[in-house]
């Protein structure tokens, strides 16, 4: 179950590849937002000015790495 806009949730198929990953990471688990930010700055520009629209695919991606690592 993916958790999307603020609340709602669908059912969606993915591809777990944190888990097949998992001795990939080079920063332990749970994973923040500015953690996984952090190599898209140079390119995106600080998190604080990303919109709420980009900002969130952030979040959910955070969120769905954290999941599949616990």
């Amino acid at each position: 179950m993916l958790n999307v806009n603020r609340g709602s949730s669908v059912s969606r198929p993915v591809l777990a590849w944190p888990r097949s990953h998992r001795g990939n990471f080079r920063v332990e688990p749970p994973i923040s937002l500015d953690q996984c930010y952090e190599a898209f700055e140079q390119l995106s520009g600080p998190l604080s000015g990303l919109s709420l629209t980009v900002r969130a695919k952030y979040e959910n991606t955070v969120a769905f790495v954290n999941a599949m690592l616990e």
